[in-house]
């Protein structure tokens, strides 16, 4: 029978337990005080913690699963503990039982919790923080066949220290599905109840779907149930295992599963029901433990989210003592220049050079606008004004002081003016336009007779002819509206005739020169 045993313990023990993993990626530790007050020096100790996972779930410090929950001896996580959560994730009273290498009498010790890790897998186990007791009669097999239909057989007993009950078990000649269950002697309440089927003549059992714990020095009853025709196994015995109290055999008859038996004989196991539990070590009195909660704040970092391409952003980071960027920055605050949308991880650490916790800042950086200006005339005579629109951003400010979109200038001589023009972002950009200014004494849309000079026909498709009228004339210019000089001719004849058929449709301007003036007029091809 004790190979069974074995193989359910190493069954038990997979289910239980996953492979243990490795420590990276933890971004909290909080610390954890035990005491113990006793003279005697607990070893191998099992720890009952409860922690309130909700609030750090919440914070988005812990998984929701806590798969990602770890107990070490060290605060850099060097050495880990086995742990089991009971009960409770995402509660304020969440129970964890750490098993603690030693306790030194009279002593207390600091051992640490980490979690925040999201690509940590669960290894909360039952085997690895809890001793394997077996089966609680340790596989009693003597005595004859037989026995009462619809009846229940078992017995009383009590634990001689914690233990946790983790499948409820039989023996009997039938083979049939029976029930098992477990009884609260002082209240005759049923604690739990499983169907357990197997063969006959060999242990077989049912894991619980939630372990149970059973009281030190508090009496229970397990019983196994017959049906209309279904016999038992019967002798005298009292065999127990030693870690638990037996007192006396139970039993029913004519009665249902859920029966309280309160009839007695001593000295008998009469149906062999059966349970397998675990154990924890105990010392009076119990070690005491205290919540230090974490050992310093996770780190906040406060600054823009947002900023203009080719500034600076100031970023601080609190709540921690020391801090370490991703940048390779050591201090508190950083004033990075980034060139593209950018995410800034800064690492907390305490005092104890615990890992502390890590904050990410997310940082757009915007494009400058495209600001742009153009004048409604490309050369300006004196006295003359011209309107200068800008676009490309939200609103703009010039170097005239103004705040409109669209100036009106008038100047003497050519000038620059400049707009910064600034977009819903807030990031600004500059433009300069020069506006060119000429000199002109008039302008004529169609003929003139200014100073005795006539251009015909104007408009014109092409061909036209400057009558000079007995003026001395040095230089005659054709310009487009940019001032770019297209054909020049040098003459003293009364009359020119041009050919500007090459040239395209629209405005021109006739430079013309004499010793002593300057006359500018406009033309127009069609």
């Amino acid at each position: 029978m004790k190979s069974k045993i074995t193989f359910l313990m190493m069954a038990l023990a997979f289910v239980f337990s996953n492979a243990k993993a490795q420590l990276p990626g933890y971004s909290n530790v909080e610390s954890i005080t035990v005491n113990n007050t006793s003279t005697t020096t607990a070893i191998d100790y099992q720890l009952r913690l409860v922690i309130n996972t909700q609030t750090l779930i919440s914070a988005t410090q812990m998984l929701a699963t806590g798969d990602d929950i770890r107990f070490g001896k060290t605060c850099n996580g060097s050495t880990l503990y086995n742990y089991w959560i009971e009960s409770g994730i995402n509660t304020a009273t969440t129970i964890i039982w750490v098993k603690i290498d030693t306790i030194a009498a009279s002593g207390s010790r600091t051992f640490y919790m980490y979690h925040g890790n999201p690509t940590a897998i669960a290894t909360s186990s039952i085997p690895l923080v809890f001793p394997f007791a077996g089966s609680s009669t340790d596989s009693v097999s003597t005595g004859g066949a037989g026995g009462a239909t619809l009846s229940q057989r078992g017995f009383r007993f009590s634990p001689n220290v914690d233990i946790l009950v983790t499948s409820l078990g039989k023996r009997e000649p039938t083979g049939t599905v029976r029930y098992v269950t477990l009884f609260d002697n002082t209240t005759q309440a049923i604690i739990t109840q499983q169907q357990v089927s197997g063969p006959l003549g060999v242990y077989s059992y049912t894991s619980l779907p939630n372990p149970i714990w059973l009281t030190q020095n508090t009496q229970y009853i397990i019983q196994l149930y017959q049906g209309s025709s279904d016999g038992y196994y019967f002798g005298t015995s009292s065999q127990i295992d030693s870690r638990l109290t037996y007192y006396d055999m139970r039993y029913c008859n004519s009665c249902t599963q859920n029966t309280f038996p309160t009839n007695v004989l001593t000295n008998y196991h009469y149906g062999y029901a059966d349970f397998l539990f675990y154990y924890r070590n105990m010392i009076t009195p119990a070690p005491t433990y205290t919540l230090n909660g974490s050992s310093v704040t996770v780190p906040v970092i406060t600054g823009p989210s947002g900023l203009c391409s080719g500034s600076s952003i100031n970023l601080t980071a609190t709540g921690a003592t020391t801090y370490s960027w991703s940048t390779g920055a050591t201090t508190s605050s950083i004033a990075p220049t980034p060139t593209a949308n950018t995410s800034y991880t800064v690492t907390g650490s305490n005092t104890l050079t615990c890992m502390s916790g890590m904050a990410v800042h997310s940082v757009t950086v915007n494009p400058l606008p495209t600001v742009t200006a153009i004048s409604s005339t490309s050369i300006l005579c004196v006295g003359q004004t011209a309107s200068i629109t800008a676009s490309g951003a939200d609103t703009y400010t010039w170097n005239t002081a103004s705040n409109n979109t669209i100036i009106a200038v008038s100047p003497s001589v050519t000038t620059s003016y400049s707009v910064t023009g600034t977009d819903v972002n807030g990031c600004s950009n500059t433009f300069t336009i020069s506006q060119s200014v000429s000199p002109c004494t008039g302008i004529m849309s169609k003929t003139s007779t200014i100073n005795g000079l006539l251009i015909y026909p104007n408009p014109n498709t092409g061909l036209f002819t400057i009558d000079l009228n007995n003026n001395f004339i040095k230089t005659i210019e054709i310009m487009d509206v940019t001032g770019r000089i297209l054909l020049t001719k040098t003459s003293s004849n009364e009359k020119i005739d041009f050919n500007i058929n090459a040239l395209v449709n629209g405005i021109y301007y006739v430079k013309i020169q004499s010793n002593n003036s300057v006359e500018v007029i406009k033309i127009v091809k069609e």
